[in-house]
């Protein structure tokens, strides 16, 4: 897909060794409050009062309005190029959306603001990955595995935080809590990432549209992955809604042992 791109300004020279692991960081923030949900579901259930397949519903729409969310993002982050405030507002938001979770009473509350942090959360990925794409364009694969290292690390390290809060506090009280990660990360973008927003994308919409269909749409590859991608993360969806569930109902594990396990 090629497009005519103008630069009001060039790009500032971030340093790669700070870019990379500045990227990854952000991520992984993200990923923090997903593992923490997982570890917390137990005791959101019980709160509730949900069923199982309440449970299963909150996920699903989550997930779902979440993928929504990521694609929208990737077509404004192509066409708007306003990739600095994306990443910036995508790790703020997902903070606070959180707290509106920790201040949910009913399953409808629950669904809108975990599907609005879902969505906020699946906005990092566009901007960040072909931010990275172009600034590592010789080692895209080496940025990459940092970029999911990032979020392999939040995710573990999200539900340990919260299986040790919660042996002190409230289900609530621990989202209240964890507001900081999101919001220091989101400083330290606007600190270390000041004029990405001059990077603007002059696009063709007649133009993209159509590449956009051509080279994704039709293209029997990247929508074989795509399928792929969809079944690995319906697996990891299972394991991440029930499996803390089971451990906690089922074996009787404490809040620790499940955000271990």
């Amino acid at each position: 897909m090629q497009h005519r791109i103008t630069t009001s300004q060039q790009e500032p020279s971030v340093p790669d060794r700070l870019l990379l692991p500045l990227i990854a960081t952000g991520h992984g923030s993200t990923h923090w409050y997903a593992g923490m949900l997982s570890a917390l579901l137990p005791a959101i259930r019980e709160d509730l009062g949900l069923t199982y397949a309440q449970i299963g519903l909150f996920m699903t729409g989550r997930a779902l309005l979440g993928a929504c969310g990521n694609v929208a993002t990737s077509i404004a982050a192509d066409m708007g190029g306003q990739r600095r405030s994306i990443l910036i507002g995508s790790v703020v938001m997902v903070a606070l959306c959180y707290i509106l979770i920790g201040m949910s009473t009913s399953l409808l509350m629950l669904l809108f603001f975990g599907s609005m942090a879902a969505m906020a959360s699946n906005a990092w990925h566009p901007p960040s990955m072909s931010l990275l794409g172009e600034r590592f364009p010789d080692r895209r694969g080496y940025a990459l595995g940092w970029h999911g290292t990032g979020a392999n690390l939040g995710q573990t390290l999200g539900p340990l935080a919260a299986g040790a809060m919660l042996s002190y506090m409230s289900w609530r009280a621990t989202l209240y809590v964890n507001v900081w990660p999101g919001l220091l990360m989101g400083l330290l973008l606007l600190w270390l990432l000041p004029m990405l927003d001059d990077d603007r994308l002059a696009r063709q919409a007649k133009g993209y549209w159509s590449d956009l269909k051509s080279g994704l749409v039709y293209n029997t590859a990247v929508m074989k992955v795509a399928v792929l991608s969809i079944l690995r993360t319906m697996g990891q969806q299972g394991l991440q809604t029930f499996l803390p569930l089971y451990l906690a109902e089922s074996l009787g594990f404490g809040p620790a042992l499940v955000g271990v396990g």
